[in-house]
């Protein structure tokens, strides 16, 4: 049973994280006409204005993550992979910059917002394909990017993957088009 703050008791709640927890200590710290007051943790700041977007990998439940996440301008897309034939760097690559670019469009940012990538890739021997696709897909937009040889991905079948970060200057309610052009064939 959830303890009943005692009369004129204001707790703050915004159902994330441990602050249920927190409020309902508080709570019974005090007893009569006390109000308690507490500066809004990391937690509860970010949930006011947080979109989340789920992905439809089977590893998503397991290790807990979204596909991208949106706060206030920021928004963040984890590691993608793409589908592609086994072997072929370039298409999965450029599979991987489509789905990233779905992500973007569900939080009302798209591909001309992004400032930043960050590419794994399991053999730098073959960098210059995966860049002649990110230079395609990006054309002028020409976000910083890094990437980095990584011993191996979740599957043995997975050669790249990538992350991305955008900021947006327009509402997260409003159309996806962040302003720009799209300058490149990933459109």
């Amino acid at each position: 049973m959830t303890p009943v703050p005692p009369s004129g008791m204001l707790t703050l709640s915004t159902g994330h994280c441990a602050s249920r927890q927190r409020n309902h200590l508080l709570a019974n710290m005090f007893r009569g006409p006390t109000v308690a007051v507490y500066a809004l943790g990391y937690c509860d700041r970010m949930s006011a204005n947080r979109i989340v977007v789920p992905s439809e990998s089977e590893f998503e439940s397991v290790v807990g993550y979204s596909r991208a996440v949106r706060v206030g301008p920021h928004v963040a897309v984890a590691g993608t992979t793409g589908a592609a034939p086994a072997g072929d760097i370039a298409a999965q690559t450029r599979d991987a910059l489509r789905r990233i670019e779905i992500a973007l469009q569900q939080t009302g940012a798209a591909l001309t917002d992004v400032v930043r990538t960050r590419i794994y890739v399991t053999d730098i021997a073959r960098w210059r394909e995966v860049a002649a696709v990110h230079a395609e897909v990006f054309g002028d937009v020409r976000p910083a990017a890094t990437m980095v040889e990584v011993a191996a991905l979740i599957t043995p079948d997975l050669l790249v993957e990538i992350e991305a970060d955008a900021y947006v200057d327009s509402p997260a309610d409003g159309p996806a088009t962040g302003g720009n052009v799209p300058s490149g064939a990933g459109t």
